[in-house]
Parts: structure tokens; C-alpha cells; sequence
């Protein structure tokens, strides 16, 4: 073997490679038939995952049980998509033994970013549960840095934890609306504690509820201030937890809700480059912008289903355009309502 490939380095670059081309077969071929590669070409292999199936298919096939393509209520049933698109329906035939659970373990440890729409890759409640149990002391994923959901459902909303770590630092996940708010707003008071290094969070479709809206300004106190880099939360916070967002330090992409006449504290966000917005009400929340040193921002996004929505360019203007005019590039505005603005930009090139 030439004396280059006992270099880790070069390996994992041989990796990367191998895995960016989606030459899986050849870096599976190179893992079975040389102990050098590996380790390098697994940790490629399992970095990023599209679906939970293939994790699931590291316990032995004799754990499992076929019931066929007929739903059969099982405490632990599991579905999975079959390559000929037909759905077979599984069950554990028992829980796995400490040895098979070391088994997948191995893989889980590699992965480090999981992206998982459960309208694709619709495992039950059930086997999650199983999965919980075996999991109490031990996070399932413990090198995950990188969770997106989509489409969590109602049944499944309770069982997000078992995915996080304490390594992980973004989070992107989707409600179904019938997500139950009370176990909703429990999850998400509970992911600082859970992931206590949060860089990057973002909630889509949460219920507008005050209890939502509490265990989201709940989680703003609780993360660590100084890391947090994207805040884009589909809730209101309250009106302390107002004061704390809008003075994070380190925030560059935001997405804030503003429901009924509020009013804004004064922002002090200096690395911000994204703003997007939605309110329901006046645009007194716009005057919390005035005077802030907002020298990076280049997108802002504004959202509204208000009747009155009035001279917003103009108002908008005012208030702002005087520190981004020379860097501002993205302006979108959205409403249903008819609207027909006499204005049409703030940011005219000087004649």
C-alpha cells in the first residue's frame, strides 16, 4: 500500500470525495475490503442522512417481523418503503439486546446531520418508543449537529428529543397543524437543556398559542445568548423575552412575530444581515428601529394580513433606510389584502 494512504487526512479526503460524487458503491466496495478505509469511508457514508429507514436496517433481519402490506395493530410496528414502492408493514419481533443495540450504534454515532420528512419516512410512535426506552441515558444520535423535520406529526411531536444531542447546534423542524400544543410547547422548553450549544433554531407552523408563546420566550432565556446566530420562530414572544431577542449579539437571520399593537424595544442587533417579519396590527413596532446601526443587513421580509396596512414603504423609509441603504438588496412584502402603494421604493439610486 502506497505510504500516502496510511495518512488519516488523505483518507478522509478520499472520502469526501468518493461520497460528494455519490460513488457510494465504490467507497462501500473500499470499506469491506480494506480495514484502512474503513473508517473513513463509513464516517462519509453515514454523515448526512435523507431518512430513517437505513439506520433502522442495521438491527439483524431476525429482530424484525414482515406482517405484510395489511396494517396490523403492533406495539411496535414499523413501516418501511419497499424499492418496488409497495408499503410493507414491520414489527420488532422483541426489543433488540444490548449487543444489537451496540451494533447500530455504531452507524448512529456517525451521523451528523439528519433530514427527515415523516410524509416520506413514516415511522410509528411505537417503534419510537422502543427506541426511546433503549435510549434513557444515552442520546440515539450523540454526534448529531443538524436535525430538519418535516411534516411532525401529532402522534409523533413527543419523540423529537430522541434525535438531539448535546452536539447538536441547528435545529429546523415543521409542525403538522394538529400537533398538540401542550406536548409542542413542552418539547421546545426542553431543547436548550437538550442541546445546550443552540446556534441555529427555526420552528415552523406553531400553534398561536400563549402557551407556545411562553415556552418560546422560555427557551430564548434558557440558550446561550452569545451563540445564538439564526432565531426564526413562527410565535410571539412575550415581553420580556422581546427585550433579550432583540439584543442578541451574535443574530444574523431572524423571523419575528408581532401580534397586536405592540411596541418594539430599542434594537441593537449589529451582525444582522436577515429580517423577516409578520404583524396583524399599526406599524408603532417600526420605531424600535430607529437609530439602529444595521450595517450588514441585505434581506428583509415583511408579512401582513392587516386591513390598514397604510404607507409602509413610506414609514419604512423613515426609519430605516439611512443605515442600509448602501447594503439592503432583497425587499419583499406580502399581503393578500388588495393593496395599491403610490410608492414604490425607498431606495432610489441618487440622481
Amino acid at each position: 500500500m502506497h505510504p500516502c494512504l496510511a495518512v488519516d487526512e488523505i483518507l478522509r479526503l478520499l472520502a469526501r470525495i468518493l461520497a460528494a460524487s455519490k460513488a457510494n458503491t465504490t467507497a462501500v466496495a473500499l470499506a469491506c475490503c480494506c480495514k484502512t478505509f474503513e473508517e473513513p469511508m463509513l464516517d462519509e457514508l453515514w454523515r448526512t442522512q435523507d431518512r430513517l429507514t437505513p439506520l433502522l436496517k442495521c438491527f439483524p433481519r431476525y429482530v424484525w417481523m414482515e406482517e405484510g402490506r395489511t396494517f396490523v395493530s403492533s406495539p411496535m410496528a414499523l413501516i418501511f418503503p419497499a424499492p418496488s414502492s409497495l408499503i410493507f408493514e414491520k414489527s420488532f419481533k422483541r426489543i433488540p439486546t444490548k449487543e444489537e443495540w451496540a451494533h447500530s450504534r455504531k452507524y448512529a454515532g456517525r451521523m451528523r446531520k439528519l433530514e427527515v420528512d415523516f410524509s416520506e419516512d413514516p415511522v410509528t410512535p411505537n417503534v419510537a418508543l422502543v427506541l426511546q426506552l433503549r435510549t434513557v441515558n444515552d442520546p440515539w444520535l450523540p454526534n448529531l449537529e443538524t436535525l430538519e423535520c418535516r411534516e411532525v406529526t401529532e402522534a409523533f411531536s413527543p419523540f423529537i428529543p430522541l434525535f438531539l444531542s448535546p452536539k447538536t447546534t441547528e435545529i429546523d423542524i415543521g409542525f403538522d397543524e394538529a400537533a398538540p400544543t401542550v406536548v409542542v410547547a413542552s418539547m421546545i422548553a426542553r431543547l436548550p437543556t437538550l442541546c445546550p450549544g443552540l446556534e441555529h433554531i427555526t420552528l415552523h407552523y406553531l400553534p398561536r398559542e400563549s402557551v407556545i408563546a411562553e415556552a418560546v420566550s422560555e427557551m430564548l432565556f434558557a440558550c446561550n445568548r452569545d451563540a445564538v446566530q439564526t432565531f426564526r420562530v413562527d410565535s410571539p414572544l412575550t415581553e420580556e423575552a422581546r427585550k433579550v431577542f432583540f439584543r442578541l449579539p451574535g443574530l444574523s437571520r431572524m423571523w419575528a412575530v408581532i401580534q397586536g399593537p405592540r411596541s418594539l424595544p430599542m434594537v441593537a442587533l449589529p451582525n444582522l444581515t436577515e429580517i423577516g417579519i409578520q404583524y396583524d396590527f399599526n406599524l408603532d413596532w417600526l420605531e424600535g428601529f430607529r437609530g439602529a446601526t444595521l450595517e450588514k443587513l441585505h434581506s428583509v421580509s415583511f408579512r401582513t394580513e392587516s386591513i390598514d396596512i397604510g404607507d409602509f414603504l413610506r414609514a419604512f423609509e423613515r426609519v430605516l433606510s439611512a443605515s442600509v441603504r448602501n447594503t439592503l438588496s432583497e425587499f419583499r412584502f406580502y399581503t393578500s389584502r388588495a393593496w395599491n402603494p403610490k410608492y414604490s421604493s425607498p431606495f432610489r439610486s441618487p440622481s
